[in-house]
């Protein structure tokens, strides 16, 4: 679900898409976007502090930040060592904070405040 825009979400495929949907407005996605090439977009979060900030990971190793607010902006791609990422959230007490894991059984820490700026 998208924090700010309560009856829209949004779902990562196999094939590296991102859909984003509106309850709304059932049936096709409003839009959609390529957020990972060749590769699954296995997990995607919002931030519920900065509007429009999404997270993606997916099995390529890969973390990309997103500006969604008007379509979508690629602000930042990383691969940090956790293997295919499984999972990703952004800490709801601290907006920079993002935590996450993968298949290198490693867990993830990223203060993205540089990143986003």
């Amino acid at each position: 679900w998208i924090p700010h825009l309560p009856s829209m979400f949004a779902v990562g495929t196999s094939d590296g898409l991102c859909k984003v949907y509106d309850t709304k407005k059932p049936g096709k996605p409003l839009y959609m976007f390529q957020a990972h090439d060749n590769a699954e977009c296995s997990v995607i979060t919002f931030n519920q502090h900065i509007p429009g900030l999404m997270a993606s990971g997916s099995n390529d190793k890969s973390i990309s930040l997103w500006d969604v607010r008007k379509g979508h902006k690629l602000v930042v791609n990383r691969t940090l060592g956790v293997g295919e990422v499984f999972a990703l959230e952004f800490n709801m007490n601290n907006p920079y904070l993002l935590v996450g894991g993968g298949s290198a059984a490693e867990e993830l820490v990223w203060t993205i405040q540089d990143d986003i700026k």
